[in-house]
């Protein structure tokens, strides 16, 4: 880590850009920044406001609910360390005593894997259900490819829940939207969390410009810890959850080069073929650091997260920080109160991107605890995702705090005609569909096509949905031509707008992807 440190500051000194310094030393901006921030050498307002609330002990969850900012976006702005140069957190401790062993990882990931299935491998007919009824078999092996989707039909919705009748307005009047900002999707089944990470930024206007992340919905999550228990997590990271660590692998395709079409770009990371370079998103690797994570915090002092602390002072109008409520034990403790004793750079809750869309997604799968909970035990003891849920979130930019919401519609079957000069698709209750062709692009080709479009493209940058919102008003309401202000800002938003690759124009849904 001091390595590091020393190249950061000299590549800093010469170059004056956080941007261009993760580019030369080929790292993330949030470690460029943190780092900086760290030894002083760069702030801004929100870190400093950040920074006094951490030394006063605060911790992640409670600056960011107190500056009513998302936890992400706190954690960009946290030191490394509490001023002392060169001194290590535990999550580079982690990430570093990763690194050494990760040439290991996809070795020790295959013997884990044989270890749990390789022994009693059982062959058997089944077929998706959404009461997944098929799980009778003591062990499963895997499915069999007559049963696995070939195609997923899926809707992504922009969440509008916070916009009142008046942005609502401005919406339909100015941004061409009906009911929402929507996209209908057909994409390979095969596709990863990760690439669809690219499709939903061409899709709704953005440049994979800021970080992001995709989760479960917040009841299901609940349902698979047991009420967010650690040991639960515990066991699922690296089957649905990555380690909460902070990996530059993540950004392992991250190959943009200046110059280059942003569209272009992005639309090779959503056609297929698919493959996964994130290392630490491994089983084997994931489970080695909850075993780390476990050895350092087996007990750990628990102390008032920010809600309770304000609560105290608000009754006694004391104004110290947060106090200790005493030890826990790893096994009996949650992922909340983990965190109010250590920082992490991550959410616990991240799906791991490597995830396959059939994997994790089916239309209409039962959320029965029951089922969930028999889902939840062959998915360990295979030490693979198996489709639990009909709809995942997807938050781009922490600090504009977008946010998607994926729903599987629908499911598609292939097969070949008898003499094997055609594919046929049939969605998941066995009706044809009518257009092959299009399928067949999608299913065989691998290319992703939108079918239905509401609402123009955003933009990065904005502001979030409210942001936008103003920018729109803006740019499209009329301006009074003696009013030279109001039009010079007219004019400077139209110019901003476009670097942001925003037109203003619709764009029929087969052109979007």
């Amino acid at each position: 880590m001091d390595e590091l440190f020393e190249q950061v500051v000299s590549a800093y000194n010469r170059l004056g850009s956080i941007k261009d310094v993760a580019a030369e030393l080929e790292t993330s901006t949030v470690k460029v920044r943190r780092i900086l921030i760290t030894l002083g050498l760069w702030s801004s307002s929100t870190s400093v406001k950040i920074g006094n609330l951490y030394e006063k002990g605060l911790s992640v969850k409670e600056i960011a609910a107190r500056l009513y900012m998302s936890e992400k976006n706190v954690q960009a702005y946290i030191p490394y360390s509490k001023g002392t140069y060169g001194k290590e957190t535990y999550d580079a401790v982690m990430s570093r005593d990763y690194r050494e062993r990760q040439q290991n990882a996809a070795e020790n990931m295959r013997a884990l894997k044989d270890s749990i299935v390789g022994e009693k491998t059982v062959d058997f007919d089944w077929k998706r259900n959404k009461d997944m009824n098929y799980f009778e078999a003591e062990k499963l092996a895997g499915p069999k490819s007559d049963y696995v989707p070939k195609v997923m039909k899926l809707r992504l919705s922009l969440e509008l829940e916070n916009t009142d009748n008046d942005e609502r307005e401005t919406l339909q009047k100015y941004g061409d939207v009906t009911k929402g900002i929507t996209r209908t999707v057909l994409v390979p089944a095969a596709m990863s969390l990760h690439a669809l990470h690219y499709l939903i930024n061409q899709a709704f206007g953005w440049q994979n410009s800021h970080l992001h992340n995709f989760r479960l919905p917040e009841e299901l999550e609940n349902e698979l810890t047991a009420g967010n228990k650690l040991a639960e997590w515990s066991r699922l990271c690296g089957v649905y959850f990555r380690f909460p660590g902070e990996y530059d692998d993540i950004f392992w395709d991250d190959d943009y080069f200046e110059g280059e079409s942003s569209k272009t770009w992005m639309r090779r990371k959503y056609n297929g073929p698919y493959y996964d370079g994130a290392k630490s998103e491994r089983y084997a690797n994931c489970q080695k650091e909850v075993r780390e994570l476990r050895r350092h915090f087996s007990e750990f002092e628990v102390r008032e997260d920010f809600g309770e602390m304000y609560d105290r002072h608000r009754k006694t109008g004391e104004k110290d920080g947060p106090r200790s409520k005493g030890k826990k034990k790893f096994d009996d403790a949650t992922i909340r109160e983990l965190e109010t004793a250590v920082s992490f750079d991550h959410s616990f809750y991240e799906l791991l991107e490597h995830i396959e869309l059939y994997q994790i997604l089916m239309p209409g799968i039962s959320t029965e605890s029951e089922t969930v909970a028999s889902l939840r035990s062959l998915a360990i003891r295979l030490a693979e995702p198996l489709p639990i849920a009909d709809r995942l979130e997807y938050e781009y930019d922490y600090g504009d705090d977008w946010k998607v919401s994926i729903e599987c519609l629908n499911e598609y079957f292939m097969k070949e005609s008898s003499d094997g000069t055609a594919s046929h698709y049939f969605d998941k209750d066995g009706i044809q569909v009518l257009d092959d062709e299009i399928f067949t692009k999608v299913g065989k080709k691998l290319k992703p096509v939108c079918i239905e479009s509401d609402g123009l493209p955003v933009m990065d940058d904005a502001g979030g949905i409210h942001g936008f919102i103003e920018t729109l008003r803006t740019i499209k309401e009329p301006v009074d031509p003696e009013d030279a202000e109001a039009l010079q800002e007219q004019k400077e938003t139209k110019s901003w707008a476009r670097m942001q690759g925003w037109t203003g124009k619709k764009v029929k849904p087969e052109n979007l992807l």
